[in-house]
């Protein structure tokens, strides 16, 4: 009767210079082989990362030019994994300003049962690199609500290249909400 096994969304709000890592894991720590990690900001804030770990050796992801920290405006991001598909994004919209997604439906053909995420952990991977402080605000973690059916949560296709810094604020309470042209930058409630 629980909505856990449909997909789970994480959305936050982030201020840092570089490299916000998200993780999803199936238990308290990572499990290599079931855990994904978002890297936004990733490579000095020059893309974002989607992984899962096969091995050692071996990852399945993928890799998305964008420029989407800021060490002085808080940021909301989100991420969907449902139907095998990881998905990231900014904004408070979750499906909206998509910067990229991972398909890795085999693997969730695969996957048991057990191995569905139940744990959800938040830091800064930027590595030693002037990284500074990694501040986070508003973490919300919720399964896929019923009402999007089978198919969840519909996703607009993915930018080419995302650059917050493109993007107008009106002040550090703003927060970002999908509009026609793209996110706007509106007061908080």
């Amino acid at each position: 009767g629980s909505n856990a096994g449909r997909g789970i969304i994480v959305q936050f709000e982030a201020m840092a210079r570089e490299c916000i890592a998200i993780a999803l894991s199936p238990y308290h720590q990572y499990e290599l082989g079931k855990t994904y990690v978002v890297h936004f900001g990733a490579n000095g804030n020059l893309q974002t990362v989607i992984r899962r770990h096969v091995n050692f050796n071996e990852a399945v992801d993928l890799t998305f030019p964008s420029r989407v920290c800021s060490e002085n405006q808080w940021i909301p991001y989100w991420i969907c994994l449902q139907n095998g598909n990881v998905s990231a994004g900014v904004g408070k919209c979750v499906g909206k300003n998509v910067i990229g997604s991972l398909d890795d439906s085999m693997y969730n053909m695969l996957r048991s049962g057990v191995d569905a995420v139940r744990y959800v952990g938040i830091g800064n991977s930027a590595l030693n690199r002037n990284a500074r402080d990694l501040k986070v605000r508003n973490v919300a973690v919720m399964s896929i609500p019923a009402q999007f059916g089978l198919e969840g949560v519909p996703m607009e296709a993915q930018s080419a290249f995302v650059n917050i810094l493109d993007m107008q604020y009106t002040n550090n309470n703003s927060s970002f909400v999908a509009g026609e042209g793209g996110l706007v930058s509106t007061e908080a409630e």
